[in-house]
């Protein structure tokens, strides 16, 4: 087994902390979920004593595994704060994002906190363009494959531009 096979991203949030916004963390899949609220904890300069983990708003039992939580990585984990309960789901934020190339322009919904080259790949498939002779520029910058669209502060309807070179 690779260690992709071994390891799943998990996406995590808390309210009281980094205002609720959400993080991604990757860890091995056998290795118990009290690992992490530890390193979400450790990550964000607070203490993990008294967080109780949620997912789907049911309770979570931190010596669980994500191979045990057979869908745990199309989810968000929801970390709470002492007796404080989830008042709902989290849902994972999406943007739609419109690619340009030459005249055309096409619109991809991704989620915000997925890397960019999921959007490269689909598009590159979609428009049978070679992956390896294309750049994606957004605001003037070229992006790179692991940026995220919520680090770059994109929002629904911005423009990426699409340079295939022949």
């Amino acid at each position: 087994m690779s260690a992709d096979e071994d390891s799943v991203v998990l996406m995590i949030c808390c309210s009281s902390i980094k205002e609720g916004r959400i993080s991604r963390f990757r860890i091995l899949k056998s290795i118990p979920l009290r690992y992490l609220i530890r390193e979400f904890c450790r990550h964000n300069g607070a203490s993990d004593e008294g967080m109780t983990l949620y997912l789907r708003g049911d309770k979570i039992n931190p010596e669980s595994t994500a191979e045990e939580l057979h869908d745990a990585q199309k989810n968000v984990f929801q970390l709470m704060v002492g007796s404080e309960e989830p008042k709902g789901e989290v849902s994972i934020p999406t943007v739609t994002l419109k690619l340009r190339h030459k005249a055309q322009t096409q619109s991809y919904r991704i989620y915000s906190h997925d890397r960019m080259r999921t959007l490269m790949e689909q598009y590159c498939l979609h428009n049978s363009i070679d992956r390896t002779k294309t750049q994606f520029k957004f605001d003037g910058n070229t992006l790179k494959e692991d940026h995220i669209p919520f680090q770059l502060d994109m929002d629904d309807g911005d423009l990426i531009d699409v340079i295939v070179n022949t």
